[in-house]
Order: structure tokens, then sequence, then C-alpha cells
């Protein structure tokens, strides 16, 4: 079994790298307990709880109401909290490379009293569907690399005008000390609500490893 907790912010980038321009942040708690069906294989029931304190930035105006969108496309950046149930198979092809697949519902419950302003409108619970699958690769003893591809299903407009969406993801970890991981990734996602244009958001993180 495992256990672990995440905290995450987005900023908008102009003239240097700061956190100067917060747009959006949340914590996450998650885990999950690995069944080994056979010695390949892996089935992994798990969740995910997303906290989201509704971000920094506020649009004062329809034109940029893009903004709100920048910690997670389409979705709501009000307070508010993210149920995430899933299910993992994991085909553990050598000690070194693994491949998967996994269900995901998420549920987002937007805060009571933050479901309407002037700009957004009224903004009610949202769900959504997430098909994943993915790879992950043991280069050294020191470097993971990682790639997934998500397919999303949700009861509201992801992007484009349509209620589906994808995803692609690569990252990259760094092994440095027994208790410490830097962590890189690349994400491809959609840049707008009304729009099929995409973009790529970096990431850096730290990791403690208990």
């Amino acid at each position: 079994g495992y256990i672990g907790l995440s905290l995450n912010t987005y900023n908008q980038i102009k003239n240097r790298i700061l956190f100067d321009d917060l747009v959006s942040s949340h914590y996450q708690i998650y885990g999950g307990y690995n069944f080994y069906l056979a010695d390949q294989w892996v089935l992994t029931p798990n969740i995910e709880v997303r906290f989201y304190s509704g971000g920094g930035y506020k649009a004062k105006s329809v034109e940029n109401l893009p903004h709100y969108q920048l910690g997670d496309v389409s979705d709501s950046q009000r307070p508010g909290v993210r149920y995430s149930p899933a299910l993992k198979l994991t085909w553990l092809q050598s000690d070194d490379v693994s491949f998967y697949s996994q269900y995901r519902f998420e549920y987002r419950k937007v805060s009571r009293s933050k479901r309407e302003d002037s700009v957004q409108g009224y903004v009610d619970n949202r769900s959504r569907n997430r098909f994943d699958v993915g790879t992950d690769i043991n280069l050294s003893p020191d470097w993971n690399i990682g790639y997934r591809f998500s397919y999303l299903k949700g009861n509201y407009v992801l992007q484009n005008d349509k209620r589906h969406d994808y995803q692609q993801e690569l990252d990259i970890n760094w092994q440095v000390t027994k208790a410490w991981q830097v962590n890189f990734a690349a994400e491809d996602v959609a840049k707008r609500v009304h729009s099929d244009s995409r973009e790529t958001k970096l990431a850096l993180g730290l990791s403690y490893l208990f």
C-alpha cells in the first residue's frame, strides 16, 4: 500500500519565472493498494482527493475568461474538492519496464457559496470519466521516465465546445538521495474551452519519500 501528499501551484509566466502571479493552487491526498494477481500482473484500487484554493487571479471581463482555466482547462478555479477513485491494472514486463491502463471517475464539487459570479455565471458540481494508458521505464537505479495518454469524457464542456478531451504527459524522475527525488514533467493539454488549440505546460517538483 501507499499514501502521499502533493502541493501544486500554477503561475502566469511574464518576463521571468517567479511566484509573482499565482492563478491557482491545490493540495492532494492520495493512496492505493497493490494486489498481485500473478507474478507480472498488479491490480491497484486507488483514490485521489484534491482540495482547490480557488487561485488568486480574477477575470474582469468575459474576454479574460480563459485565465480562469490556467490551473485546469475548462474546470472552475473556485474553491472546492475533487474526489477521484480509480482502478489500475499494471503489467510488469520486466524489472525495469511496466505498462498500465486505468479508469478514474473524477467528481468536482464546487463550494456552495462560490458557485456564481458576474463573469463565469453559475457553475454546478461536475464529473468526468478518465481513461489512462501509460508506461514506466527505469533507465538506471537513479533515473525513471514515464509516459501517459489520457482520454476524458465529461458531463460539461471540456475543450473546443466538446465534452471530451485528451491529454499527454511525460515525466522524468531523478533519485538524488535515498529520500529526495527531483521531478520534471511536460504536459500536452487543451488551451481553451472554445478552441481546439493546445499548449505544453512544464513542471518542476521535489519529492520526499518516506
